[in-house]
C-alpha cells in the first residue's frame, strides 16, 4: 500500500503509524490513483515508491514539489534463526539495511554464523536465494545489503552449535562424574 503524505492539506485522510505518528493524506485506491489537489488523479500503479517520488517532485507547481512524499506503509521482512527476537518487522523507513533490521530484531546472539546469512527474495514471481558475509567490508556495496519488501533473512547458526550448547555445559558433570568414580575406585 502506497502512502502519500501532503503537510499542507490537514483536511485529508488521515492514519496512525506503527510508532503512533500521524500521518496525512491519501492512500493509493483500487484503480492504482491517488487524488492530488490541482492536478487531480495521479496513475501510480506499477511503480516503485522511488519512481513516484520522482514525476512528484518533478510537478509544474512549487509548493507540491516540495511537500510530496511517497511511503509504503505495510513494509516488512522477516528475520530468522540466531537473533534475539525472530519475527516478522514492521518497518516504517523504505531503506532499510540487513544490519538494522538484525539490530531491531535484538541482535545477532552468540551462535549466529555471520559469514553466511541466507537473504531470500521475491523478484516477480520468483524466488532468489543469496547468501551473505556480515564481515566482508563488501558486503556494504552489494545490492543485498538493503532489505526489499517482504525479504527473508535467516541467521545459521555456527558449526560449534551443538559443542557449544551440548557437550560444552555438560563437559564438567561428565569430568566429575568420571573423576569421582576414578576416586571411587582407589578406596
Amino acid at each position: 500500500m502506497i502512502f502519500w503524505a501532503n503537510k499542507i492539506q490537514p483536511e485529508c485522510g488521515t492514519n496512525i503509524g506503527a510508532t503512533g505518528t500521524l500521518l496525512i493524506g491519501e492512500l493509493v485506491d483500487e484503480k492504482g490513483e491517488i487524488p492530488m489537489p490541482v492536478i487531480g488523479k495521479v496513475k501510480v500503479t506499477g511503480l516503485t515508491v522511488f519512481q513516484t517520488q520522482t514525476p512528484c517532485r518533478n510537478w509544474p507547481m512549487p509548493i507540491l514539489r516540495a511537500i510530496v512524499k511517497v511511503r509504503l506503509l505495510n513494509y516488512r521482512a522477516t528475520i530468522l534463526g540466531e537473533v534475539n527476537k525472530r519475527g516478522q518487522l514492521l518497518l516504517e523507513n523504505n531503506r532499510v539495511d540487513v544490519p538494522e533490521a538484525i539490530g531491531l530484531a535484538g541482535g545477532l546472539n552468540e551462535l549466529a554464523d555471520r559469514s553466511f546469512v541466507k537473504l531470500i527474495r521475491q523478484n516477480g514471481s520468483k524466488l532468489e536465494v543469496h547468501y551473505v558475509n556480515l564481515l566482508q567490508e563488501d558486503f556494504l556495496k552489494s545490492p543485498y545489503y538493503y532489505i526489499h519488501q517482504n525479504d527473508l533473512i535467516i541467521v545459521p547458526p555456527l558449526r560449534q552449535r551443538p559443542y557449544r550448547m551440548y557437550f560444552g555445559q555438560n563437559l564438567s558433570l561428565i569430568l566429575s562424574s568420571v573423576f569421582s568414580a576414578i576416586a571411587h575406585s582407589y578406596t
